[in-house]
């Protein structure tokens, strides 16, 4: 599949004939949620792994995210 065939079936862009494509409203939000669901499904696995490896606790890794939350 190419590039803005995969787009236009996540409703991404839009086409309109004879003029191109457009980037649709909920583009953004469409993007987001798939990055977030890529982020969980992929980088979390990995980040727990390196937590029981180094043996870090949870309540540790909370309290570095909540203070640097705060930071933001």
């Amino acid at each position: 599949m190419r590039s803005y065939e995969y787009l236009k079936s996540i409703e991404v862009i839009y086409d309109k004939r004879g003029v191109g494509f457009f980037i649709a409203p909920k583009a953004k939000r469409i993007v987001k949620k798939i990055y977030k669901e890529d982020f969980i499904e992929k980088e979390v696995p990995t980040l727990i792994k390196k937590m029981k490896l180094l043996d870090i606790e949870i309540d540790d890794l909370k309290k570095r995210l909540e203070d640097s939350w705060e930071e933001e």
